[in-house]
């Protein structure tokens, strides 16, 4: 789950989530929100409404022409909200601030929304009624759903494991297959494996086990879609990895004495953008993948940056004069 900034597909603008003032003495409600890199100006396109509620996981659909996002109860209402009030739901709405539409069934819990490279699906998590007991009662299965843009009729269900998080759809021209975390709870602790769902087949295939702080980041696709890149332990501390995905290969990036994390690759594959403490405090570091070479990016004072996957801004297609 994240409320991180996220770039649109054609460089121009940052989704931020930010709080929006509700009224005079009241809490600030989440709003999404715009924003023109070096310019002072952004465009507010959703607020909810519901001051008990946050926004996350915001996710741009290929086209830029939409956003999706989850709709969630504050951290107090977790398990589960009281009084009736929603659980976690996916919307989606329009980039013009149109159209807002829940996506997800009434009542379900769903989230971690990706959608597939040529716009026309979109896949999240949910739980639904089913084996596994639920802390605020009852039993749930968490499974993957796929649904199709514009009715948003659900096509297909995968079960999955007992937590699951998405992460992305694998990149054209590869196999039809969507990144994602998932846990298991073993002697009290959640387990997280990196695993790739079949679309198609609704075969989930756990690939490796991941680092604690993999829960941050989650696994990252190559750009030409055969390898994934993620947070691998190493005698307890955080290193990158990448593994094939068949699961051959498997492969440290990094061997430092230091935690990286939450590996980026850049759209041409060439490198890895991850967050390190090597330096002291948490700082961006980009690898070079053929030469192994480690540059620092950031120097930021204090505790340094946020644990959080690194974003690469693409290729802007037009940009006003001056940029």
């Amino acid at each position: 789950m994240s409320t991180l900034p996220v770039w649109s597909p054609d460089g121009r603008y940052l989704a931020v989530v930010m709080g929006w003032l509700a009224g005079t003495g009241r809490p600030t409600a989440d709003a999404i929100c715009l924003v023109e890199p070096y310019h002072d100006t952004y465009t507010r396109i959703y607020i909810e409404t519901d001051t008990r509620r946050r926004i996350e996981d915001v996710a741009w659909a290929p086209d830029g022409d939409r956003l999706a996002f989850v709709s969630a109860p504050s951290l107090i209402y977790l398990h589960p909200p009281p009084g009736g009030q929603r659980g976690y739901e996916v919307w989606v709405v329009g980039s013009d601030g149109a159209n807002a539409t829940r996506i997800s069934e009434e009542g379900m819990g769903a989230g971690s929304p990706v959608w597939s490279p040529d716009g026309q699906r979109i896949a999240y998590g949910e739980w639904r009624q089913g084996k596994i007991p639920y802390e605020g009662g009852g039993e749930r299965t968490p499974q993957i759903v796929v649904g199709e843009v514009g009715t948003w009729q659900q096509t297909k269900a995968i079960a999955g494991l007992l937590h699951l998080e998405l992460e992305a759809w694998s990149p054209a021209p590869a196999s039809d297959q969507v990144a994602l975390l998932a846990d298991e709870l073993h002697r009290g602790i959640f387990d997280g494996w990196i695993c790739v769902a079949d679309i198609a087949t609704g075969a989930i295939r756990r690939l490796a086990k991941g680092h604690k702080f993999a829960g941050i980041d989650g696994p990252e696709w190559s750009p030409d879609g055969t390898k994934l890149a993620f947070t691998a332990d190493r005698d307890g501390r955080a290193q990158l990895a990448a593994i094939g995905v068949d699961g051959e290969g498997e492969a440290l990036l990094t061997e430092s004495t230091a935690n990286d994390m939450c590996p980026s690759w850049s759209p041409d594959g060439s490198q890895i953008a991850f967050i390190s403490d090597r330096a002291g405090a948490n700082q961006v570091f980009v690898l070079d993948v053929v030469s192994g070479e480690v540059q620092q990016v950031t120097h930021e004072p204090g505790e340094g940056v946020l644990p959080a996957k690194p974003q690469w801004r693409p290729a802007p297609k037009s940009l006003p004069p001056g940029e």
